[in-house]
């Protein structure tokens, strides 16, 4: 098994900030070992797209290992929980009509899959409005 150095995912999250078209965010999931050390085992890149009509897009990986354990409904949920908090509306996600495993799970977090080109499938999750007002504080 190989796993991910502290290096190597701040690497990645610093390529995120090269360019200031978009806001990004990253969420990882991560298992720990008996030796307490940390692997990174799958990563949410959370990029919101189209501030005035308040749309997001999420692409998710998950170790293949750790796939079917609720690492990547987890990962759909964190997006999903940060895009609300956000105040954006509509969550987007993109996959080949041939990944079967990413499709269901996104038909299983709520997002309804349609054709976009002969071998891509688009998704869209209509989110929650929060009213930040209704909060006591």
């Amino acid at each position: 098994m190989s796993t991910v150095s502290n290096e190597s995912i701040q690497s990645y999250i610093n390529s995120l900030d090269k360019t200031d078209l978009f806001y990004k965010r990253a969420f990882g999931a991560f298992s720990v070992n008996q030796k307490q050390k940390t692997t990174l085992i799958g990563i949410a890149h959370l990029i919101l797209i189209d501030d005035r009509n308040k749309v997001a897009e999420v692409a998710l990986s998950v170790d293949a290992r750790y796939r079917r354990q609720g690492v990547g409904t987890a990962l759909i949920n964190q997006a999903v929980t940060y895009t609300e908090e956000v105040n954006y509306s509509t969550l987007m996600m993109h996959c080949s009509n041939s990944n079967t495993p990413m499709i269901s799970l996104a038909r299983a977090s709520g997002f309804h899959m349609k054709s976009e080109a002969l071998s891509d499938l688009e998704g869209s999750l209509t989110l929650k409005s929060i009213d930040m007002n209704s909060f006591e504080g």
